[in-house]
């Protein structure tokens, strides 16, 4: 069947009247023919600025595209006679033509923007779930607009409502996801991001909602990192740094050495020493690492050897490295990390005794930590306190036999290299019966995707490849094998 040749706007607006709700001629007549109006590459010379996440969705389209921009006869705007709920495919297309072409125009935002709230409102799901590419594009151009026209957080709410009706599974990661997560946070809503969108579990990537590359998955966990480093939830982000640096890749890119950098000072700042990635972390990755860990070009693995030592010298080193190569940490923006870490050196110090002594009072661990003051033993027992109630140790305190009254130097703090806990507790019955049901509801919702995976033609289709491979001989089927390697990689 011929795909019809739009050549302006009238005959582009009359062919979405005339398709108008009929979700078949939608998806054989008219999407076709607006592929291809825009499916022309850009111009030679085109370029886009990355600014946020995908920004390359929201590039200067191609020529042929401008014509969605234009009026009709009598200077009327065709996105007046549609309805979005009826027209959604022609209405898509128009806007993300628009607001490509007025990405640099305060004006022509301010009068695009109360058509595009009105699309997201009330668009039909259906409709679009055929142009996913296009809502992608659509939603890169929110940041720019709302920093234009209005301001981030009706950039967020937009976003926000244009994902609730269009996601339709929230355990898989979508073009939308690593744009959410950078609007969140531009407008410093982090509580909020965590409910409404980073601690909500992924098992997957679906390109059949929108096309992703690889550099929105990198996106996503890098900013869900930075996320949970602001709420303090130090380990949910060594996680998400770790998704980040892990992800399957071929090549290093840039969102990999920023992350793998985050990742070694956010290890210091939640157990004081750094832990091995995990052991399935590209190779190219670790590798590139290395490199540039090599003395003299990076102050990172210099900074973590000193301060995980925990002793004098090491803690001395750590500050002085910190000074000496304050220009890497701030150019990198992490220098408020590096910051918070030195502000625990003194904490840090007191964990370390708890490994070693099994008791000591407040004067022997001002003492053995070269703390200095009229407030010491003050300060000394709000760091013990600090440090039991994070749980980098277990521990109690108490007066001397026969003592009463304030707290006073001769106060001892008694360490539990035990844990404190002999996991009987109903707090700890409640904890584990809770871990316990996350486990079976996993493994529910993964039993569940493996039947969906086992009936898909993709599976069904290598499995006789590889049949007929081992048939063959074992060459053969060496050679077949290598689509799981490309398939991992290709996103």
């Amino acid at each position: 069947m011929a795909i019809t040749n739009l050549t302006g706007i009238e005959d582009t607006l009359a062919l979405i009247l005339e398709c108008a709700g009929d979700l078949a001629r939608i998806e054989s007549t008219l999407l076709p023919a607006l592929r291809k109006l825009c499916d022309h590459a850009p111009s030679n010379g085109e370029s886009s600025s990355r600014s946020g996440p995908s920004s390359s969705r929201s590039q200067a389209p191609a020529v042929s595209d401008a014509v969605l921009c234009q009026p009709v006869q009598g200077n009327v705007d065709p996105l007046s006679v549609l309805d979005p709920a009826v027209h959604s495919i022609g209405m898509l297309y128009i806007l993300v033509a628009r607001a490509t072409h007025s990405a640099g125009s305060v004006e022509n935002g301010t009068l695009l923007l109360p058509h595009i709230t009105a699309f997201v409102q009330r668009f039909s799901p259906p409709q679009v779930h055929l142009a996913g590419d296009k809502v992608a594009q659509l939603a890169a151009t929110f940041s720019a607009l709302g920093d234009q026209v209005t301001n981030p957080e009706s950039a967020l709410q937009l976003l926000q409502a244009l994902a609730s009706r269009f996601l339709t599974r929230s355990e898989s990661i979508t073009a939308l996801h690593p744009m959410l997560a950078y609007q969140y946070l531009k407008t410093a809503r982090y509580a909020e991001a965590a409910t409404m969108l980073i601690d909500l579990p992924l098992i997957d990537a679906d390109t059949s909602i929108t096309p992703l590359v690889h550099s929105d998955i990198l996106q996503y966990f890098y900013y869900a990192a930075l996320i949970y480093i602001k709420l303090d939830r130090l380990h949910d982000a060594i996680d998400a740094l770790e998704t980040c640096i892990s992800s399957p890749a071929v090549a290093v890119s840039a969102i990999h050495m920023d992350a793998y950098k985050k990742l070694v000072l956010v290890q210091l700042l939640a157990d004081g020493k750094v832990s091995p990635v995990p052991q399935y972390t590209p190779q190219v990755i670790t590798r590139a690492w290395k490199q540039m860990g090599s003395p003299g070009q990076t102050p990172y693995n210099t900074f973590a050897s000193a301060y995980a030592r925990g002793d004098d010298k090491g803690l001395d080193a750590a500050r002085r490295i910190a000074e000496e190569r304050k220009d890497v940490f701030e150019k990198d923006r992490n220098m408020g990390l590096v910051r918070r870490c030195l502000a625990l050196l003194t904490q840090r110090r007191v964990q370390k005794l708890g490994e070693v002594y099994s008791a000591l009072s407040l004067n022997q661990i001002a003492q053995k930590i070269g703390a200095q003051g009229d407030d010491v033993v003050q300060g000394v027992y709000a760091d013990v306190q600090d440090i039991v109630r994070k749980g980098w140790i277990y521990a109690t305190l108490s007066p001397p036999r026969g003592a009463s009254g304030a707290v006073n130097g001769d106060w001892v703090v008694h360490f539990d290299s035990f844990g404190g806990d002999s996991f009987t507790s109903t707090s700890s019955i409640s904890l584990l019966e809770d871990k316990i049901r996350t486990a079976k509801q996993w493994q529910a919702l993964l039993q569940e995707r493996d039947r969906q995976i086992q009936k898909s033609p993709a599976y069904l289709t290598r499995g006789l490849k590889i049949r007929d491979a081992r048939t063959a001989g074992a060459d053969a089927y060496a050679e077949g094998d290598e689509f799981h390697a490309f398939d991992d990689a290709d996103y």
